[in-house]
């Protein structure tokens, strides 16, 4: 009997891939505002910038109020440093017009929480270079 000839084994190409740390990544954080329900303005404040300051854009799933607003900008200004130049952010819709202003004052005296839909962006200035509204819309460029 004739013995089989074994057929060469074809050697497999190994592909190496580019090392990761070459190149730099987009990291978002999309956060639940229930997430952060039961949190004063302050504390939603802070886990909001220490996402920020370590180079992640944040996306919440509901508009920030006008005080939230106010006070991410007044922490983000009292931390801007060496290292942490400010933010970029954009909210939308907050709903405004009477009827929405009398019943969120009504709610705040009952001391309800109402909730305002929309999103939050919120991005470190060194990543967000531009953000452009337009009506229920909002327009984000960012460079790595």
């Amino acid at each position: 009997m004739a013995k089989a000839r074994k057929k060469p084994l074809k050697k497999k190409k190994i592909v190496k891939r580019k090392s990761r740390s070459s190149k730099k990544s987009l990291k978002i954080d999309f956060i639940s505002m229930s997430k952060l329900k039961g949190d004063t303005i302050e504390a939603k404040i802070d886990i909001i910038l220490d996402k920020v300051k370590i180079g992640h854009v944040v996306i919440l799933d509901e508009a920030l109020s006008p005080d939230e607003e106010a006070h991410l900008v007044t922490e983000t200004m009292e931390g801007i440093n060496e290292e942490f130049s400010g933010i970029e952010f954009c909210s939308l819709p907050r709903q405004s017009g009477k009827a929405r202003m009398l019943l969120s004052r009504v709610a705040k005296l009952l001391g309800i929480e109402m909730t305002s839909p929309g999103v939050t962006l919120v991005g470190p200035s060194t990543i967000i270079s531009d953000i452009k509204r337009d009506l229920g819309a909002f327009h984000v460029s960012a460079e790595l």
